[in-house]
């Protein structure tokens, strides 16, 4: 079944009333972080950095670590993009999700694999 939770900023939701609600936390947490942290964002603006880490989770034995991201190249709304950024930056851990956030903010996530000396909210 499919349910249509409209449009929320610039997504449109089709999905199930739970993940509905995972994604407007998401966005919601967002728009609250991103109010307090005017200054680090604008120190990484244009740039490839890792602004922060963002969340990590998991069970059985697989892991996933979040991370808010900048790309210069604005190129980091698929994997593949985000891939690209990664290289540029020389990180070990594989990109397996990323979404763009607002501007050439990112939200990518790895799997089994954090990066390195980036810290994670507890």
């Amino acid at each position: 079944m499919v349910w249509t939770a409209g449009v929320i900023g610039s997504f449109r939701l089709e999905t199930t009333p739970t993940a509905a609600f995972v994604e407007v936390t998401r966005c919601a947490r967002h728009r609250v972080w991103s109010a307090f942290r005017h200054q680090q964002i604008a120190a990484v603006a244009g740039k490839d950095a890792i602004v922060t880490g963002w969340a990590d989770w998991g069970w059985a034995g697989a892991s996933t670590f979040a991370y808010v991201i900048t790309d210069a190249r604005s190129n980091s709304s698929s994997p593949a993009g985000a891939e690209a950024w990664r290289q540029r930056l020389k990180l070990d851990c594989p990109v397996t999700s990323s979404q763009r956030i607002w501007g050439n903010l990112y939200l990518v996530e790895t799997t089994d694999c954090p990066f390195d000396g980036i810290a994670l909210p507890e």
